[in-house]
């Protein structure tokens, strides 16, 4: 399911002030309102960003990734396997070397468990990787 929404209103977009970050940031607090509609009901959530390096940036102003019950937020592309439900993962500020020498690397993981995944901040670059995604699990509805 493909969703297009604007994250901030038109005047805003449009201004000169508005950088990346500041949509980056808007557009992680929609897909955590969405999310949140349906984690609140019992199904388990992620919010993908690209990658960690992406990642390591959403999580700048949170105390780990899991803002509420059956809600987290991880990356599409993970050098590792995602951790247990039970376990949260704190992140500090953005590695600026790993961020500038392959940030981006990873694989593409399924996360045990989640029942939906909401991706933001993709662009066409990712459309393999989200399709990857899809065929991993095949049963989780992908909001793109």
């Amino acid at each position: 399911l493909e969703i297009e929404f604007p994250p901030l209103p038109a005047a805003v977009l449009d201004s000169e002030d508005v950088s990346a970050y500041d949509v980056s940031k808007a557009n992680l607090r929609l897909a955590i309102d969405f999310g949140k509609a349906f984690s609140l009901n019992g199904t388990s959530v992620a919010v993908l960003v690209p990658d960690e390096a992406e990642l390591d940036i959403a999580l700048e102003d949170m105390q780990n990734n899991k803002p509420y019950p059956n809600l987290q937020i991880n990356a599409l592309l993970r050098k590792e396997d995602s951790e247990s439900d039970s376990e949260t993962k704190e992140r500090g500020q953005l590695n600026f070397f790993q961020f500038l020498f392959g940030g981006n690397s990873g694989t593409v993981q399924k996360i045990d468990g989640v029942q939906m995944y909401i991706i933001i901040i993709a662009s066409a670059q990712e459309l393999p990787d989200v399709e990857k995604l899809s065929e991993m699990d095949p049963d989780a509805v992908i909001v793109f």
